[in-house]
């Protein structure tokens, strides 16, 4: 696995590279494609400026076939980091570095390799004591920021999406709501994935069943009315 990081001011973005292939004996082993860093050649991703702004960051795997001649011949997102716009800086700026091609008794191939980009912010000060007094807020409170949020409001706007990033589960789940929606944002399912899953595991029962409904109708993931059927339940049990 490949380990790469730059830092620009207070922003930190971390790569990490692992092939999909290679389950065979040691000795007949193929060697897999390999990303070049060559600072001539491969630039450094550029973070979009709304990400910046409202300090979005997050994880997203994704997944390329490099060719014989070590180019990019086709990509894909294989997780969301829960922002599209990071997810396409990703996927741009890696699909612009050249690669050593995987190889097969000496002989170049094509071969899929996976890698992750990790963008990660630094939190201003002022910005993290307006995240816990939205946490400490009451149920009125937050439905409403979430109201001014959805019309348009920055404040809310820029409050919201930090506290999501940052773990609170009812940001979280106006997050996924937002992407599954399109309120203000392209309708991303694979998005609203990502936030909904992560409410849900902080114990948010709202989340489950916007997590269980996008699993009914195949929405973002593959369809799977079994898990639907489970979050259900598990929403259930946990409101007796």
């Amino acid at each position: 696995m490949t380990y790469y990081m730059m830092r620009r001011g207070a922003a930190a973005l971390a790569l990490f590279a692992a092939s999909l292939a290679g389950h065979a004996a040691e000795p007949a082993k193929p060697v897999q494609p390999m990303v070049l860093f060559d600072p001539y050649q491969c630039e450094k991703p550029l973070w979009p400026r709304e990400s910046l702004h409202f300090e979005q960051q997050g994880t997203v795997t994704l997944a390329f076939l490099i060719d014989e001649e070590g180019k990019v011949r086709e990509s894909k997102i294989a997780a969301s980091s829960g922002f599209p716009l990071l997810d396409a800086a990703a996927r741009d700026g890696i699909a612009k570095c050249p690669f050593a091609p995987a190889r097969q008794d000496g002989k170049p191939r094509a071969a899929w390799m996976t890698m992750q980009y990790v963008w990660m912010q630094e939190p201003e000060q002022p910005a993290v004591e307006a995240e816990r007094a939205f946490a400490a807020a009451s149920a009125a409170d937050k439905a409403a920021m979430a109201a001014a949020a959805e019309g348009g409001v920055p404040q809310a706007l820029e409050l919201l999406t930090r506290a999501a990033v940052r773990g609170n589960p009812a940001a979280q789940l106006w997050m996924g709501a937002r992407y599954e929606g399109g309120k203000g944002v392209p309708r991303d399912y694979e998005a609203a994935v990502v936030w909904y899953r992560k409410a849900a595991a902080a114990g948010d029962n709202t989340a489950r069943e916007g997590l269980a409904r996008l699993y009914e109708q195949g929405l973002g993931v593959p369809q799977d009315k079994a898990a639907a059927l489970a979050l259900r339940r598990t929403g259930t049990s946990q409101a007796k």
